[in-house]
């Protein structure tokens, strides 16, 4: 690139010094241009149709007109007292600023774009300025030509009939109806890929994680299921019982991000979570990323004969003793005891990430914690009835009714709509 002459040309794809680029965007164009600089000032020429803007972009990511017919600002103070809120009223503005990359667990990558995070806020300036120079230059920085309707905010939509919503993997929904397995985008129900055919619908496992979501359909193949719809699969059954999916063998695991290794000796895979693969080895340890915690016995002579969840937040086991089983949640970092329940091994389970002692108790904020009344768990949310609605038991989430799926972005409702969530 050119140390001080740039030509943008916005199109499909949008060009930078006649070479193809990967910006969408006027801001995404200026970043692209802001990283690649070598010195300042630069003079970008945008080609934008018939119109021909001329701005000069400054070290500190600031651009400002330089067509000489443009009249010069008389109030030098101006650029200062505009309000960027008011300048981001477009949708398609909102929604490029709000936008973020893929999450960590996802790619590699994400580390690198979290790094230049600093320079890809700095082109911002360069919008607000741009924001004042003109008709033309203010098209380009809206991303839209003169007289183009913004974008429609999102609205609802309904599912096929036959659908049932398995849950929400980030911005998209999966489904399965009769052995046809799909993914929707959120949004807008757009159909993500073909149809997955499956051998039989009762052995299908679906699970929401932080990062990544993956399905389980008893194929002996786990398919990892990114946010925004893509997938990639692994040999191997589902772990679900953590904060991110993981596809297990006898002797290896698959991560979302594709990544493979072989299980330690004497270990087995319990969890895994935004901080990496938790393996356990008996008696009572645990270990992530090479740093191993005991777990602290609540009662004398007792021994874990259950290892049931790890999150970025507890372990959870059930320790015996003279056949006494205690649901034990204990701290992930130092391996002491949390909370201690007894209760009868064979009544806890997992449903969507949720550990339950029978049917009325589950782990809340690392204690187990009674149901609420005519309360249910759907998907990967315990809600409960308020008689104006429903609502999460953390108090987070509402919906006017009883939702049949529903995450912290969107959900379900009971005539097959799909809508945002309401947040409290």
């Amino acid at each position: 690139m050119s140390r001080d002459q740039v030509t943008i040309v916005p199109g499909d794809p949008w060009t930078i010094n006649d070479r193809p680029s990967t910006a969408v965007t006027p801001e995404e164009a200026l970043a692209e241009v802001y990283a690649a600089a070598e010195s300042f000032p630069i003079t970008i020429t945008v080609l934008n149709g018939d119109a021909v803007i001329t701005l000069e972009m400054t070290a500190d990511g600031s651009t400002h007109d330089v067509d000489p017919d443009l009249e010069p600002d008389p109030d030098p103070e101006l650029e200062e007292a505009v309000d960027i809120t008011e300048l981001m009223d477009s949708e398609e503005a909102a929604e490029e600023q709000d936008r973020e990359p893929a999450p960590a667990a996802v790619t590699p990558a994400v580390a690198s774009r979290k790094r230049n995070k600093k320079w890809m806020l700095i082109p911002a300036i360069g919008f607000v300025a741009l924001a004042g120079l003109g008709t033309a230059a203010y098209a380009f920085a809206q991303g839209q030509d003169q007289g183009e309707e913004p974008a429609a905010e999102p609205t609802s939509w309904t599912l096929e009939e036959g659908q049932r919503p398995l849950g929400f993997a980030g911005e998209v929904l999966v489904t399965l109806a009769d052995n046809q397995l799909r993914i929707y985008h959120a949004d807008t129900g757009e159909q993500a890929g073909d149809p997955r055919t499956v051998e039989d619908p009762e052995e299908v496992r679906f699970m929401e994680g932080q990062n990544a979501s993956a399905i389980d359909d008893g194929s002996g193949e786990v398919t990892f299921i990114a946010s925004d719809g893509s997938t990639r699969t692994a040999e191997g059954t589902l772990n679900a019982r953590g904060t991110e999916p993981v596809a297990v063998t006898s002797n290896e695991y698959t991560t979302a991000d594709g990544q493979s290794d072989s299980i330690p000796k004497d270990q087995a895979v319990l969890a895994a979570t935004t901080e990496g693969v938790v393996f356990a080895q008996a008696p009572n340890q645990t270990s992530v990323q090479d740093q191993d915690v005991s777990l602290h016995s609540p009662e004398k002579g007792a021994r874990i004969t259950e290892w049931v969840q790890a999150t970025e937040d507890q372990a959870v086991v059930i320790w015996t003793k003279d056949d006494t089983d205690f649901l034990t949640t204990h701290d992930p970092e130092t391996g002491q005891s949390i909370d201690q329940q007894k209760v009868n091994a064979n009544d806890v389970t997992i449903q969507h990430g949720v550990v339950w002692d029978g049917l009325d108790r589950y782990l809340q904020d690392r204690k187990l914690t009674e149901l609420c009344t005519d309360g249910e768990q759907i998907t990967g949310q315990v809600m409960c009835p308020t008689g104006q609605g429903w609502k999460s038991a953390d108090g987070q989430l509402t919906a006017a009714e009883k939702p049949l799926a529903i995450s912290e972005t969107y959900l379900v409702t009971s005539d097959h709509r799909v809508e945002p969530t309401k947040e409290k």
